[in-house]
């Protein structure tokens, strides 16, 4: 269920402010001056487009900075948050959820054995949990209360980062394979 402008402004309200480091500007501002091409040797829109690149290549740079790529097969340690603090483990035959956090912010990782493909789900108390992130690489679909993957290979698991609401200090995370809930967790939110 797509999110709507109020709730994803609500979102982006509560996201942390990220600011670059302070000699950033300087040191752009040096390297253009410095630098003996000048916006006036290109064509207007040549120009416009090597900027636009440039700008798509430092975002990339960036996300890669921040969430590098995992290429080792999922197991039962978890790959969403593997250095964050272990909260604890969930499991049964059909299912462990994995659950680790850094500050008020938790990552819940569904690891399913079996065949692929499969459609799982983790859903949480949404009064006390507020979704603000997925795992990639698969398809994801997610509202306040819930997230549903289609797992297509076996180095796949399902997986959210949430953030506790308000004084919250458990919450019952339940996850489910094709509709139907195999495992039901009492996570401690402390």
């Amino acid at each position: 269920m797509p999110l709507d402008d109020a709730e994803l402004s609500r979102r982006l309200d509560e996201m942390p402010v990220m600011e670059p480091p302070a000699d950033l500007r300087t040191s752009i501002m040096d390297g253009v001056r410095g630098s003996q091409l000048t916006v006036r040797s290109f064509p207007r829109r040549r120009a416009i487009f090597a900027a636009g690149w440039a700008a798509a290549a430092i975002v990339v740079l960036v996300f890669l900075v921040a969430f590098p790529l995992r290429h080792e097969p999922a197991d039962v340690v978890g790959t969403m948050a593997p250095k964050w603090p272990l909260v604890d483990r969930y499991g049964n035959e059909r299912a462990t959820l994995i659950v680790h956090k850094r500050g008020d912010f938790y990552a819940l990782e569904a690891v399913i054995p079996g065949p692929r493909p499969v459609t799982t789900s983790i859903a949480w108390d949404e009064q006390k949990l507020a979704p603000t992130g997925v795992s990639l690489g698969f398809d994801a679909s997610f509202r306040k209360d819930q997230v549903t993957f289609t797992l297509r290979d076996p180095s796949q698991n399902a997986g959210v980062i949430v953030r506790r609401l308000g004084a919250a200090t458990r919450a019952n995370v339940r996850v489910s394979i094709d509709n139907q809930e195999v495992l039901r967790a009492a996570v401690p939110l402390e």
